[in-house]
């Protein structure tokens, strides 16, 4: 008897060890407004923190680093407590003093994609370098990639078209000047079509 109490002991104890009862943990992760970038379009950032099992997270500081030679830094926000800093390819973001117990977003981050940007995949990376908790939580943080396109060559116009009048010379997509005569009317619509189907008119 004495030894089936000790070995049931033994394996409550080994599974304890094993299998702690309570595992708490803190997620950082790196979410991104868009992708497929072309030059001089915006993009949003947002840190958000996954806190598991009511860990208490009490403060941390956090390295982001993204390519500053495709994206242009705007600006930056942080929640309640939490202080955004810095340009140039890495921003620190630091909070001290509140206790959080639950998911919340930790900063929101500017960007534009640089008018230079080259057709890439870059990292948008995030390191915890300092994580102020309790003994038994672990903090974690993920990064994402983000893609940037590079500008179109062709700036052409597949037609240009006014209704009721007919241009002068014929539509060619090599021509850029064009006559036009129309009489009696209160507003005039153009409708040209890009030969390259992701351009803006």
């Amino acid at each position: 008897m004495k030894r089936n109490n000790l070995l049931k002991i033994f394996l409550f104890i080994f599974v304890m060890i094993i299998f702690p009862k309570n595992a708490f943990a803190v997620t950082f992760s790196v979410n991104k407004s868009a992708d497929n970038l072309k030059p001089g379009n915006p993009v949003t950032v947002t840190i958000n923190a996954q806190v598991e099992n009511n860990a208490e997270l009490s403060g941390f500081d956090l390295a982001f680093t993204y390519d500053a030679s495709s994206f242009d830094y705007v600006n930056g926000a942080g929640t309640e407590g939490v202080s955004v800093n810095g340009g140039n390819g890495k921003i620190t973001i630091s909070s001290t003093g509140i206790v959080h117990k639950q998911d919340f977003t930790v900063a929101t981050l500017n960007f534009n994609t640089s008018k230079n940007a080259k057709a890439n995949s870059s990292n948008l990376s995030l390191t915890a370098t300092s994580c102020t908790k309790n003994e038994s939580v672990s903090c974690n943080a993920n990064g994402s990639r983000i893609t940037t396109l590079a500008l179109g060559t062709d700036a052409t116009l597949k037609s240009l078209k006014i209704p009721n009048t007919t241009l002068s010379p014929a539509f060619n997509k090599n021509t850029l000047n064009y006559n036009a005569s129309i009489a009696d009317i209160t507003e005039l619509t153009v409708n040209a079509v890009a030969s390259d189907s992701s351009s803006k008119i």
